[in-house]
């Protein structure tokens, strides 16, 4: 499926929204903005050609997994660093049940903001699972890693001569 300038352009700026919405004084310099292009583009392509895969391969996360990710008891580091208590920089699940039951009902950005980060996040979490997948899928035996580690400490001398292409005539050289 090719991606379209507005689609592309679209994801571009949703981009740099979250991040102004979620950082009001960031300045957007050229680094930020070629990163965020990086970041819409490689998006983009994924959606295109990966996540098909994932479906049929039936890779997903379920809501009760969301929910023991964000306020059970296994709470995903990246949720934990966002709702930090700024004096002892310690998790603070109340303020994440407070903002959750509370903040995003009184606030329609932060509900949007939220959304958003629900979308990446649950994205990420179905990426690493099937990483997962593929990494566990692969095995070596003994014999081949007893193998490659002696490709590995074996040293090889080698003396190697050249003869710069200038220094050949044509007349030398035969079909």
């Amino acid at each position: 499926n090719p991606v379209s300038y507005e689609e592309f352009n679209s994801t571009y700026e949703g981009m740099k929204q979250q991040l102004v919405q979620n950082n009001p004084v960031i300045t957007i310099d050229e680094a930020i903005a070629e990163q965020y292009r990086t970041q819409a583009w490689n998006s983009l392509i994924e959606a295109k050609t990966i996540q098909p895969q994932y479906e049929q391969l039936g890779i997903s996360v379920s809501p009760a997994e969301l929910e023991d990710l964000t306020v059970g008891a296994n709470t995903h580091p990246q949720i934990q660093q966002s709702f930090r208590d700024p004096k002892s920089n310690q998790f603070d699940k109340q303020r994440l049940i407070q903002f959750l039951k509370q903040d995003i009902n009184d606030n329609p950005q932060a509900r949007e903001s939220w959304t958003t980060f629900q979308e990446q996040f649950t994205t990420g979490l179905i990426a690493e699972k099937y990483q997962n997948l593929v990494s566990n899928s692969y095995y070596i035996t003994d014999l081949d890693a007893r193998n490659r580690s002696k490709e590995l400490d074996q040293t090889i001398n080698a003396s190697i001569v050249s003869i710069s292409y200038a220094q050949l005539s044509d007349s030398n050289i035969s079909d």
